[in-house]
């Protein structure tokens, strides 16, 4: 085989592995998105039993988007390195080197990975204002519960410390 075409042979299979890295990144995102919107209504519902699971496949799931996103970005400093360009040189550019059908399915898939990343943005800033209004009741409902405890204390660095139960007495001579 010649040399040519061996390495058009090797740009097209770290390609293929770039656009099948993009394409799991995409899957899982949708997963990702979806368990979020499991936890919300899990949440909502006051499925509390169903609430640690769900916590558990984010942790995972997010997991496996910061491995495969590693991934994709190694097959894609490769086809660059493959391609001749440099380190810094972004997508856009990479698309200039490569054939038009291959550069369509890139820029679709680009794009696909882009809205999964704005509507998993979406899903989680929702989630955190919740949990930011949950904690603002629970806190409000606590401080007429305990008035005596309503005054907030803060650490050594200027933040709001939280309330102990008991005070503990520490011998630092044992």
């Amino acid at each position: 085989m010649e040399t040519a075409e061996k390495s058009a042979l090797e740009k097209d299979l770290l390609i293929g592995k770039f656009k099948q890295e993009m394409n799991v990144e995409i899957q899982l995102l949708d997963s990702f998105f979806k368990l979020e919107e499991e936890l919300h209504n899990a949440i909502y519902d006051k499925e509390w039993t169903r609430i640690e699971g769900l916590v558990s496949n984010l942790k995972n799931t997010g997991t496996d988007i910061e491995n495969i996103d590693d991934r994709r970005d190694q097959y894609f400093s490769a086809v660059k390195k493959h391609l001749g360009l440099s380190v810094a040189s972004g997508l856009s550019e990479m698309l200039g080197y490569i054939e038009k059908e291959q550069q369509e399915e890139i820029q679709k898939l680009h794009r696909d990975l882009k809205i999964r990343v704005v509507k998993v943005k979406g899903s989680t800033g929702r989630l955190r204002y919740l949990f930011r209004t949950l904690s603002e009741s629970l806190n409000d409902i606590l401080g007429e519960v305990f008035p005596h405890r309503k005054g907030k204390m803060y650490s050594m660095h200027g933040r709001p410390a939280e309330y102990a139960e008991e005070s503990v007495m520490v011998n630092r001579n044992l």
